[in-house]
């Protein structure tokens, strides 16, 4: 099944591309030096949000790229690509939260959840999984021709 020219590491590669092999290196790299950093105290704790929301991004561009490309054909990846960028926002809007809550004297642990947090990892979850979904049938349909 793995065997042969076809699917070769090297072949891999090149049908990739290069600036996957970047961004999966740099992604890699930047959550190993995040999570040493968080772990080790060197990274407060109150910025995890604002830095998680960084690694958001990624998918969010990565998949708004592929429906670029794709010409407006596989709304899954819009769609997808949606659903992570509102992961950011999310992220961001606690971070925002927390720091609020730590200007008013609250420790971390105290730090309330809000009902729109609530809502946007609702709409999160929904518009990734709806996108996989959707993406899934495109190229279920495409494939099927």
């Amino acid at each position: 099944m793995f065997s042969g020219s076809s699917n070769s590491p090297r072949r891999l590669v090149s049908t990739l591309g290069t600036p996957l092999l970047v961004t999966v290196i740099a992604v890699m790299i930047y959550t190993l030096f995040f999570g040493w950093g968080l772990l080790s105290g060197r990274i407060p704790a109150e910025r995890a949000y604002v830095l998680l929301a960084v690694l958001c991004l990624v998918p969010a561009v990565w998949y708004l790229v592929g429906f670029l490309r794709l010409e407006g054909q596989d709304f899954g990846l819009a769609l997808s690509s949606l659903g992570w960028f509102m992961a950011a926002l999310l992220l961001f809007w606690r971070h925002l939260a927390t720091r609020s809550a730590l200007a008013q004297g609250l420790r971390l642990d105290q730090v309330p959840d809000s009902a729109a947090s609530w809502v946007f990892a609702l709409l999160c979850l929904a518009a990734i999984i709806g996108g996989a979904v959707a993406s899934g049938r495109y190229w279920l349909a495409k494939n099927a021709t």
